[in-house]
């Protein structure tokens, strides 16, 4: 489980366990990067951690965008390509500086999304 900003707490999906090197590997639902505390609970109880003793590594890499200009006014759809993207559209927020971009779809290497009116 991860708890954003004191607020929430979403489930982790966890996708591998390695014992060799301590690793865990989860899918991390819809959340913006950052530092978060962590809670792990298993069958034989839980272990809570604060923020500066886990260590988040996104394996995800955005390696080119299409198109390059839009309208300021939104509407335009965005094409991202790269790796290890979700495929839940839901996993995969999308903003253009602050603003939002409404994913339409998503696969693992690209996620199209409709660039709302920018604000900034």
């Amino acid at each position: 489980m991860i708890s954003l900003n004191d607020k929430s707490i979403t489930p982790l999906n966890v996708m591998g366990v390695d014992e060799f090197t301590k690793t865990l590997t989860v899918q991390f639902p819809g959340a913006a990067s950052g530092i978060y505390a962590f809670k792990v609970r298993g069958l034989g109880g839980s272990l809570s951690c604060p923020p500066s003793t886990i260590r988040i590594e996104t394996v995800m890499m955005l390696t080119d965008f299409t198109p390059k200009y839009g309208s300021t006014k939104g509407g335009t759809l965005l094409t991202l390509t790269g790796y290890h993207f979700g495929n839940e559209i839901t996993d995969n927020p999308v903003k253009v500086g602050d603003n939002d971009c409404f994913v339409e779809t998503t696969s693992d290497t690209e996620i199209t999304c409709r660039i709302a009116e920018l604000t900034d």
